[in-house]
């Protein structure tokens, strides 16, 4: 029994550390780090360990932190619309990560957590990157997790694995309400316009199952990748 129990607080330990945390959550677990909000739309926070915030007179070219043991790295955002902005990181002039999101947590371990947006930019989970001997590494994902309940707005299938020849699990009707559990990623954990988007699904009954989010749109979603094709747009 006290090796249950023991598992099961570790197991919540490690589910807690892999959901990004509300605003009010973040500095009690990550007492060290300072805040910062830019713009009034994005907001950092970070290890004066690992970065500095730089001066007013030196945010050039969206430059807002300075990698201290990274030569020439620095923490760059741009504001695009609706609380959505670009985040990158450069280096000596290159940019090494792009991504679009709302809040950045950089740790006193070196962990860079980043709440990516996907496309239609409602639907958000986690990017997280590493500083390991000079460099900043992906950390690969066998899938995105996204944990939204949503209206679907065509009829398709649920398939056992992410590949279109794969067998059917179950049938979705229109207009039934289903959760997206998350994106699959590619084997090297990023997702980038223009791959395949395969999203497992868990339906009202509670089976669950792949579905290529392309697929059901035609035309369309070759140039609008997201959930946009199957799900209804009232996000919540």
């Amino acid at each position: 029994m006290k090796r249950i129990i023991i598992f099961l607080i570790c197991l919540f330990c490690c589910l807690k550390c892999f959901s990004f945390p509300a605003d009010n959550e973040i500095l009690k677990l990550y007492p060290t780090l300072k805040t910062f909000t830019y713009q009034s739309t994005f907001t950092f926070y970070y290890s004066e360990n690992i970065v500095e915030l730089l001066p007013e007179e030196k945010r050039i070219e969206g430059r807002i932190l300075k990698f201290r043991n990274l030569e020439n790295t620095f923490l760059c955002v741009e504001h695009v619309h609706s609380g959505i902005n670009d985040i990158w990181i450069s280096s000596d002039g290159s940019i090494i990560i792009s991504e679009r999101g709302r809040k950045v947590i950089i740790t006193d371990s070196s962990n860079i957590y980043i709440d990516k947006q996907f496309y239609p930019y409602k639907v958000s989970s986690i990017e997280k990157y590493q500083i390991t001997k000079g460099t900043i590494l992906r950390i690969p994902q066998v899938f995105y997790y996204v944990g939204l309940e949503q209206n679907t707005k065509s009829a398709f299938s649920i398939l056992q694995e992410p590949k279109e020849n794969s067998d059917i699990v179950a049938n979705i009707a229109v207009n039934t309400k289903v959760e997206v559990i998350g994106v699959k990623g590619n084997p090297d954990g990023s997702w980038k316009f223009g791959d395949e988007m395969w999203v497992l699904i868990k339906s009202g009954i509670g089976l669950t199952g792949w579905v290529k989010a392309f697929s059901i749109a035609g035309w369309h979603a070759n140039y609008e990748p997201g959930f946009l094709p199957i799900f209804d747009q009232s996000y919540p």
